[in-house]
């Protein structure tokens, strides 16, 4: 694990290590436990059993983990930074050990949005067509990056959510 680490929303994080117990030998069949600290508990990322040589590898989807309130989807989250460690619980052989705690920082990617409509004014109970592209950025000097087809988009109009097709 790197401290300080930065993913985007969607990268795969591998996570790596080995386990030994206090003499240098290594310790098989044992599971190990990737968590992230909140301010009242731990939550579970993901987990491993180590192998014969006392390694393991795993990896994690990066996303965010504070879960927004239906009231708040219309705020946007652009980061999240959260402390994680691994962790071996323990077994009827050995006392549990934790690794290092680290810092990450999960954030989303920086896309551009164009939004144009057919007209300038449209009349009550008229169509409306609009259009809306969605452009990846893909570094500070890069004028262009690549077209992003979301899997789904939420529209509202006065505060209420509309059906669009």
């Amino acid at each position: 694990m790197h401290c300080n680490a930065k993913f985007l929303v969607g990268e795969v994080v591998a996570f790596r290590g080995i386990l030994t117990d206090i003499i240098g030998s290594f310790i098989s069949n044992a599971t190990i436990k990737i968590y992230k600290i909140t301010a009242t508990d731990t939550k579970l990322l993901t987990s491993a059993v180590t192998e014969r040589d006392g390694t393991f590898r795993t990896a994690w989807e990066s996303r965010f983990l504070d879960k927004k309130e239906s009231s708040e989807t219309f705020k946007q989250q652009l980061l999240e930074v959260f402390t994680i460690f691994a962790k071996f619980e323990s077994d009827d052989e050995y006392e549990p050990a934790s690794s290092d705690k680290m810092v990450i920082t999960v954030k989303i990617k920086d896309v551009l949005t164009y939004v144009a409509t057919d007209k300038k004014l449209n009349m009550k109970g008229e169509i409306a067509l609009i259009f809306v592209n969605f452009i990846e950025i893909r570094g500070k000097n890069t004028r262009y990056g690549r077209f992003i087809d979301p899997d789904r988009i939420i529209v509202t109009y006065d505060n209420q959510p509309i059906q669009v097709s």
